[in-house]
């Protein structure tokens, strides 16, 4: 078995499923790659924007693992620290577009990171949607070329 195989197998990437025996090595297949990447989509099942996201994995042949329903289910703040984590901070998550965001005045200053994180944890509106999460990277609102470059890792 090739060391990068051995190395993506030990590190989790790749489970026995995943691989065909070629000769005396291993080789992931698309397919069964696709079948064994875990796709995580936070939504809300009404939105436009997050049933054409839906409608976009589904297309490229992934499945969704999971259905995080933003709303009925809301995150807690540990919750939303991860997701931003994964998404490469708390203003990637944030949605300036929530009604709330103007009535409450944030428009007029600067918002932090630490704020944004409450905001998000106390009121879904907050939170950018629809939210991909591949394995241990995320990306908030829906652009198929990011989905494109998050699905093909």
């Amino acid at each position: 078995m090739s060391l990068i195989i051995e190395n993506l197998i030990n590190n989790g990437q790749y489970s026995c499923n995943a691989l065909i025996a070629v000769e005396d090595d291993c080789v992931p297949t698309k397919q069964n790659y696709k079948k064994n990447m875990k796709v995580k989509l936070y939504w809300l099942p009404h939105c436009s924007t997050c049933k054409k996201a839906k409608e976009f994995i589904e297309k490229k042949g992934f499945e969704i693992s999971e259905f995080h329903d933003i709303k009925a289910n809301r995150l807690s703040r540990k919750e939303v620290e991860k997701l931003a984590e994964l998404a490469g901070g708390a203003e990637n998550l944030f949605s300036r577009w929530a009604i709330k965001y103007r009535e409450m005045g944030l428009n007029e200053r600067e918002v932090s990171s630490a704020e944004m994180l409450d905001l998000m944890a106390s009121e879904y509106t907050f939170i950018k949607r629809p939210v991909l999460v591949v394995d241990n990277k995320a990306t908030a609102g829906f652009s198929e070329k990011i989905y494109n470059e998050i699905l093909q890792k």
